[in-house]
């Protein structure tokens, strides 16, 4: 009960000063960033090669 209270009362004091939230918001994006993992591009050769096993 009183952690709900306590919560409801630090979202609305977020929600109510403009500089707050946008701290928040920034705090928020950098810790999404630092959680994404890195996109590494998928290599692709530059010359495929198929071998095609001889006919018998």
């Amino acid at each position: 009960m009183i952690k709900t209270l306590l919560l409801a009362v630090i979202v609305a004091l977020l929600w109510s000063t403009p500089q707050a939230r946008e701290t928040t918001a920034n705090a928020l994006r950098i810790a999404a960033n630092w959680l994404d993992p890195k996109e590494e591009p998928i290599k692709i050769p530059k010359h495929l090669q198929i071998q095609i096993p001889p006919k018998e």
